[in-house]
């Protein structure tokens, strides 16, 4: 998925790789193209966040995988003030821990189908400021 603002490139890599699964090769391949890219005063942000890997519903995902991370810039980065840069956010572990409480778990392709919406959801939402509460 691309998102494309003037002067800025974010980007969540997409590496072919289930979900559910880890592969360290992927993820340095996810590190290397990063570093073509040139991206400077960027931090990798868990879409689902780590405090949250405990969650009945993601018993068996992968909090470090490659699709759970998103390129963000860092308050150094010349952004634009509409643009969400990557800091402390209370506010939105409290929004993806309701996101997920609301989950139901029918089966467990359910589940996963559910939490790729959930990933879907929070990655094109928090390029900007007011979106989502962060």
């Amino acid at each position: 998925m691309l998102s494309i603002i003037p002067g800025i490139l974010f980007r969540t890599i997409y590496v072919p790789q289930p979900l559910f699964e880890y592969d360290r090769k992927l993820n340095k391949e996810r590190l290397r193209l990063k570093k073509e890219m040139g991206l400077k005063y960027t931090e990798d942000h868990h879409l689902i966040p780590k405090c949250l890997k405990k969650h009945p519903a993601l018993y068996d995902l992968n909090i470090n995988h490659c699709k759970n991370l998103k390129i963000m810039p860092t308050k150094k980065y010349p952004a634009p003030k509409w643009v969400r840069t990557h800091q402390s956010h209370p506010a939105y572990n409290a929004y993806v821990k309701k996101m997920l409480d609301t989950i139901p778990v029918y089966t467990q392709e359910q589940r996963k189908y559910q939490i790729y919406l959930l990933l879907y959801h929070l990655d094109s939402h928090l390029n900007y400021k007011d979106d989502i509460p962060f």
